[in-house]
C-alpha cells in the first residue's frame, strides 16, 4: 500500500472512531436516577430516598424540642451539600413543592442584670423558618420526574420538604413531609445536649424548691451566680450522677447523664443550702474549657465550646444559625 493510501486509511478510521466515541466522551458518567416513585436527594454520585413522615409529627417543630429531634432523627442525613432533589411522582404538582430551612434555638428572655434576683423565666425552644426558592426542571422524557434545584447551594442545617397533590393545598392535601439534614449531625448533638440539660435541670430545680418550702434548705449567704455577668465553679463541688438519681427517683427514666455527643454532663446541686442549680457540657471535644464563664453566646458551629445551664436559663449557649448564612 502506498504512503498516501495509508495516510488516507488512517484518517478515515480515525474519523469513524471519533464519531463513535465522541458522545460517550462528552456525556461523561450519567446522573443517578431513581427507578421508582418518590422523593430523592442527590449527593455527589449517591442518591438517597426520603421517607414520608407524618405531617402531624412535624406540627410543633418550631416549639417542641422533643418533636424536632425525633423528626430529624429519622430524616435523610448527608455529609455534603446535596446537588439537587429529584421528584418522581406524576400525581404531585412540582409547582407546589416547598423547601424550608428551619433554624432552631433556645431564647433567653431574662438577662443576668434583671433587678429581681432569682426571678427568671425558663429558656424557650423556638425555630425560625427560611423559605428556599427552588427551580423545577423535567428530567429527560420521563413523565412525572423533575429535578429540583436551589439557586444557591444547600447550606448546613435542617430542611423540611413538603408538597401538595394537584389541585390541593400544602396544609390540606400534603403528599410529602420529609426532613433533610445537611451537615448537621453536630447540630443535632448540640440540641440534644441542651434538651437533656433542660429536662435534668427542671427536675433538680423542682426537688430544690420542695426542699426549701419544707424548710430543709437554708437560704444561701451569697448571691446566685446568674445575678451577675460572670461566675466561677472553683469553690463548687459537682454531685455524682448516682447520688442525683437517689434524690430524683421519679425522674430516672427522663434524666440523661450524657450530652448529645455521649460525654458526661456535670451537675451541681446543693443539698443543705438554697443555691443555684448548674449543669454543664464539655461540648464535642469532651474537655471543659474553663471553670469560669461569662453570660453570652458563641457561634453555632463552635461545637467544642462548653454549654452551661443555670437556674432555668442557658447561661452560655450557641447562637441561632443565621438566615442566609452558615452560622
Amino acid at each position: 500500500m502506498r504512503p498516501k493510501e495509508i495516510l488516507r486509511c488512517r484518517f478515515f478510521l480515525g474519523a469513524i472512531a471519533l464519531v463513535v466515541l465522541a458522545p460517550a466522551l462528552s456525556c461523561g458518567p450519567s446522573e443517578p436516577l431513581p427507578d421508582h416513585l418518590g422523593l430523592f436527594v442527590v449527593e455527589g454520585r449517591s442518591i438517597h430516598e426520603f421517607s414520608r413522615q407524618e405531617p402531624a409529627s412535624a406540627a410543633n417543630l418550631s416549639v417542641n424540642p422533643e418533636e424536632f429531634l425525633e423528626f430529624f432523627s429519622s430524616a435523610v442525613s448527608v455529609e455534603a451539600a446535596p446537588n439537587y432533589l429529584i421528584l418522581y411522582d406524576p400525581e404531585l404538582s412540582p409547582s407546589d413543592l416547598h423547601v424550608t430551612r428551619i433554624l432552631p434555638t433556645w431564647t433567653s428572655e431574662v438577662q443576668p442584670a434583671d433587678p429581681t434576683p432569682g426571678m427568671y423565666r425558663e429558656d424557650e425552644f423556638s425555630a425560625t423558618n427560611e423559605e428556599i426558592r427552588v427551580q423545577v426542571q423535567p428530567v429527560n422524557a420521563t413523565p412525572g420526574m423533575y429535578r429540583v434545584r436551589s439557586p444557591e447551594p444547600f447550606r448546613r442545617g435542617f430542611y423540611v420538604i413538603g408538597g401538595a397533590e394537584k389541585g390541593g393545598f400544602l396544609t390540606q392535601e400534603l403528599r410529602y413531609f420529609s426532613g433533610l439534614c445537611v451537615q448537621c449531625e453536630d447540630d443535632k448533638a448540640s440540641l440534644r445536649t441542651m434538651n437533656n440539660m433542660r429536662i435534668a435541670g427542671s427536675a433538680m430545680s423542682s426537688w430544690q424548691g420542695l426542699q426549701y418550702v419544707t424548710q430543709r434548705l437554708r437560704p444561701a449567704s451569697t448571691e446566685q451566680p446568674l445575678d451577675s455577668n460572670s461566675f466561677s465553679l472553683e469553690r463548687r463541688k459537682p454531685i455524682a450522677f448516682t447520688e442525683l438519681q437517689n434524690l430524683l427517683p421519679k425522674h430516672l427514666e427522663f434524666i440523661s447523664s450524657t450530652d448529645g455527643w455521649g460525654n458526661e454532663l456535670e451537675f451541681y446541686l446543693e443539698q443543705e443550702v438554697l443555691d443555684a442549680v448548674i449543669i454543664r457540657s464539655p461540648g464535642s471535644d469532651g474537655r471543659f474549657q474553663s471553670d469560669s464563664y461569662e453570660w453570652g453566646t458563641f457561634p453555632s458551629d463552635r461545637f467544642e465550646e462548653d454549654i452551661v445551664w443555670v437556674d432555668h436559663v442557658f447561661y452560655r449557649r450557641p447562637q441561632q444559625m443565621r438566615v442566609n448564612g452558615d452560622r
